[in-house]
């Protein structure tokens, strides 16, 4: 009884939000769509209190030293952010900037910038799966994209490397154009999987629950 009960209920809430598509922006819709945000937000700060909290912020105060005080001192400045006294909180939030600024800085760097440079470095010595000239593409391409960051306006540069320059940059636009049009391809692909994953579900649970 209960599988056929969550078996429906995920059926009305699946028409429920695919309404939107026939209907508009409904009650029904708004209601199930506060319910998806609520249950989201709860799940996730639950996941914070168990994960981030307990362990980081109650579990340290077992060793009682002084310093694990410091993370509640850090809490009680920032409740002080929107009182008269918000230059005590200041400090807090310059260090919590700066270190979400460095964790997304080293990130980026790391984890993007250097594998691209090591995987265009590989293609130019053709050991990363390229021939020599794919790899010979593969650094034009490079150069082209760069050179549309980094010459915005070609005009003060002599008029021999001017024409060349802007032909660069078209090439670079170019690439750009498609690499983003990929990745809208790619997101459009990936919605459209989703809605056929949910019209199956819709076909298999309503043949379950009519026809047993």
């Amino acid at each position: 009884m209960f599988d056929y009960f969550g078996a429906a209920l995920a059926v009305l809430v699946t028409l429920g939000l695919l309404s939107y598509v026939l209907v508009g922006n409904t009650g029904l819709f708004r209601t199930l769509l506060a319910l998806f945000v609520g249950v989201t937000a709860g799940y996730i700060a639950s996941v914070v209190v168990r994960y981030v909290l307990a362990p980081r912020l109650l579990e340290p105060l077992r060793v009682r030293h002084w310093l694990v005080l410091t993370p509640f001192v850090f809490v009680l400045l920032l409740f002080l952010h929107r009182t008269r006294l918000s230059f005590a909180a200041t400090p807090v939030l310059a260090l919590l900037t700066g270190v979400a600024a460095a964790t997304l800085v080293a990130g980026t760097v790391l984890g993007t910038l250097f594998p691209q440079i090591q995987a265009t470095w590989q293609a130019w010595r053709g050991t990363g799966g390229l021939t020599p000239l794919q790899g010979i593409v593969v650094w034009l391409l490079v150069i082209f994209v760069l050179t549309v960051f980094f010459y915005r306006d070609p005009g003060h540069l002599p008029a021999a490397l001017r024409w060349p320059l802007r032909a660069a940059q078209a090439l670079g636009n170019l690439a750009l154009t498609i690499t983003l049009a990929v990745l809208v391809l790619r997101l459009y692909q990936t919605a459209l999987m989703v809605l056929g994953e949910r019209l199956w579900f819709l076909w298999q649970t309503l043949n379950r629950l009519i026809f047993g």
